[in-house]
C-alpha cells in the first residue's frame, strides 16, 4: 500500500508542475507600459487599441502627410516579440492642433497607397486608385475614401492612433 502512495506522489508532482507551466502563459495577465496617454492611463489606452505613434510637434505644420510605421509588442502564449511592425499610416497636422490619420491600405483591393508630393495626392499603383489629401476618392476605382483612423493627442503632445484594418472591395467601412 505504501508503494502505491509513493508512486502516486512521484507522478502527481511532475504532472502538476507540467500543467502549471503549460497554463501559466494563458493565465498570466498581459502587462503593457507606455509613458503617457490621452486619458492618463496608458494600459487602458493600449487595451482600447490606441497606440503611441509620433509627437505632434514632429509633424509638418503645413499639413504634408507623414508616413509612420505602427509597431506593437506581439505576444503569443509563451513569448513576446517587442516592437514589431504591423502596418503603416499617414498623419496630417492642422493649425487647430488636430491630426487626421489615414490607413495606407487601399480600400479597393488592399494594396499599399503612396503619397505623391508632386501631385498632392495619395495613389495606389495596383489599379490607379487616387485620393485627395482629405482622403476622398478622385476617381471611380475605389468603392470608398481612404479609411480614416481615430486619433488623440495627449497633454504631453504624443499622437495616439487606434490602428485598425478594414475589409476591402466594399463601400462600407467594416473592421476586419
Amino acid at each position: 500500500m505504501l508503494a502505491c502512495g509513493s508512486f502516486l506522489a512521484a507522478v502527481a508532482i511532475p504532472v502538476s508542475a507540467a500543467v502549471g507551466l503549460t497554463l501559466d502563459p494563458l493565465l498570466r495577465k498581459s502587462g503593457t507600459s507606455a509613458d503617457s496617454s490621452p486619458g492618463g492611463n496608458p494600459a487602458a489606452e493600449l487595451a482600447s487599441g490606441f497606440l503611441p505613434i509620433i509627437r505632434f510637434d514632429e509633424l509638418p505644420e503645413d499639413g504634408t502627410p507623414v508616413k509612420s510605421v505602427v509597431r506593437i509588442d506581439v505576444r503569443d502564449a509563451w513569448q513576446v516579440f517587442p516592437d514589431q511592425p504591423v502596418g503603416t499610416i499617414y498623419l496630417r497636422r492642422f493649425p487647430d492642433r488636430t491630426v487626421v490619420v489615414f490607413s495606407d491600405i487601399c480600400p479597393h483591393l488592399g494594396c499599399k497607397v503612396d503619397y505623391e508630393a508632386d501631385q498632392s495626392r495619395f495613389f495606389c499603383p495596383c489599379h490607379s486608385s487616387a485620393f485627395a489629401l482629405d482622403g476622398q476618392a478622385m476617381n471611380k476605382v475605389s468603392p470608398r475614401p481612404l479609411d480614416q483612423l481615430e486619433a488623440r493627442i495627449d497633454p504631453a503632445g504624443m499622437v495616439w492612433v487606434k490602428y485598425q484594418e478594414f475589409r476591402t472591395g466594399i463601400p462600407e467601412k467594416v473592421v476586419v
